[in-house]
């Protein structure tokens, strides 16, 4: 019988503003759900086709919490917390994926442009650090 799981979480990543590039960064938060322990991973990334820096931001599984052969229906939703007083938007991403133990990351490589993360009239970085929250599902397969 597959069993399922809800959860969510909050992470913060500090220093953003002198984060290396092409560096993964990973949450110290993180949460287990039916066994599988997952935390988020954030980078600071140049793509070349845009010669534009971004934010990227990945929904992350420890692969050796994985058992053999198995696989993991995974729907999720990671949000950017604006931390401006009295401002309620966020930048929310959603997606479903199958996590197994050889694809144990998914996320997006364009989640925000980092000069915008940066913009201190944006609200999304505080004291150098971001807010992030992640809620995902995970039914196993």
């Amino acid at each position: 019988m597959a069993s399922e799981s809800g959860v969510k979480f909050f992470a913060v990543f500090k220093n953003v503003s002198n984060m290396s590039f092409d560096t993964n960064y990973n949450s110290t938060e993180s949460i287990t759900a039916i066994g599988i322990n997952w935390n988020l991973r954030a980078k600071r990334m140049l793509h070349q086709k845009e010669n534009q820096v971004y934010l990227e931001l990945y929904l992350s599984a420890h692969e050796h919490t994985f058992k053999e052969f198995e696989s993991y229906d995974v729907t999720f939703k990671i949000v950017l917390i604006n931390q401006r007083n009295g401002c309620s938007f966020n930048k929310e991403m959603n997606a479903t994926f199958i996590f197994k133990r050889t694809t144990t990351g998914w996320g997006w490589t364009q989640y925000l442009p980092f000069h915008e993360l940066v913009d201190s009239n944006k609200g999304w970085l505080i004291n150098d650090s971001i807010l992030v929250k992640c809620e995902l599902s995970v039914k196993e397969r």
